[in-house]
């Protein structure tokens, strides 16, 4: 769930202290906020923490997007060129792991890496020259952009294609419940399944778990199916394959889900569905949303 939902608590700043790549916001209440320049201190002033959050600019506090922004993939994407290994990628937060004993030359190699990513922003250095792998792998599409270019690109198209709100409308419904997941992994070893695209997903039984990651949160359990009253957890998965299709190289990652590419090379979500309708109907069929603490 992104933060527009989600209610920072008051020793959020103590337990996860937040930094920002570039141009820091003013500081909230209820989160410590620093500046890019400013990181190095605060790993001083923690040195017991083990999981660190870095925010990039581009949605504030609150879930509202701005008009510019840096997605946090090309900052994953670019630490790792540089050998630095992110733990997890959402849309605008990146997050980092510091095991008890790191050493300040290894969490030293994370400043460096957000300072030059920085340095190359402000200067939109040519991606040949920033993520020279990226441009080989998929020069029609890169060829001639600057880093800051793509970041931009990035930005409006999750703005336009409202990444974030269908990603919050997906987790705050339940689908309905058709079958349990034993019934439908029996039809699954029976073969009676079939692969659809996911844009035809409405109204039908998946027969696999599908799980984005990240969040690493099932978004569909095997027996259940999106009504056209759920349509927005069919519209999250939409709104990556359409991210997809214009960024090749930063594919999402969606367990359950399989890519096949069309005649222009686009790719296509596709799921496991159960052929016929005609399951055993499940116990559960409760469409209230869990407590947030519990688990689905």
């Amino acid at each position: 769930m992104s933060r527009s939902q989600t209610q920072l608590p008051a020793d959020l700043a103590q337990r996860y202290p937040v930094l920002i790549v570039a141009n820091a916001p003013e500081t909230d209440d209820n989160i410590q906020v620093r500046s890019v320049k400013s990181i190095a201190s605060v790993l001083h002033e923690h040195e017991v923490e083990v999981e660190w959050v870095v925010l990039t600019p581009g949605q504030t506090l609150n879930g509202q997007m701005e008009n510019s922004g840096i997605p946090a993939p090309l900052v994953s994407s670019f630490l790792s060129s540089r050998g630095i290994v992110v733990e997890k990628t959402e849309p605008y937060s990146i997050l980092v792991l510091f095991s008890l004993g790191v050493t300040k030359g290894k969490w030293g190699s994370l400043i460096a890496g957000l300072m030059e990513f920085k340095k190359h922003y402000e200067s939109n250095s040519p991606l040949k020259q920033v993520l020279p792998d990226l441009v080989d792998n998929h020069a029609e599409r890169y060829s001639g952009m600057g880093l800051k270019d793509l970041a931009e690109a990035m930005h409006q198209d999750m703005i336009s294609s409202q990444m974030l709100h269908n990603m919050d409308a997906a987790f705050t419904l339940l689908p309905d419940p058709v079958a349990s997941p034993r019934a439908t992994y029996a039809r699954l070893v029976k073969g009676e399944i079939e692969q659809i695209a996911v844009r035809d997903m409405i109204d039908r039984t998946v027969a696999v778990q599908i799980v984005p990651y990240p969040p690493g949160i099932p978004l569909m359990m095997p027996g259940e199916k999106a009504g056209a009253d759920k349509k927005a957890i069919v519209d999250d998965l939409l709104a990556m394959e359409l991210f997809d299709g214009h960024f090749p190289g930063f594919e999402h990652d969606n367990h359950g889900v399989e890519i096949e590419r069309n005649s222009q090379g686009r790719p296509i979500y596709k799921v496991y569905v159960v052929k016929n309708q005609d399951l055993a109907p499940c116990p559960t069929t409760s469409n209230q949303a869990p407590d947030s603490g519990s688990m689905r």
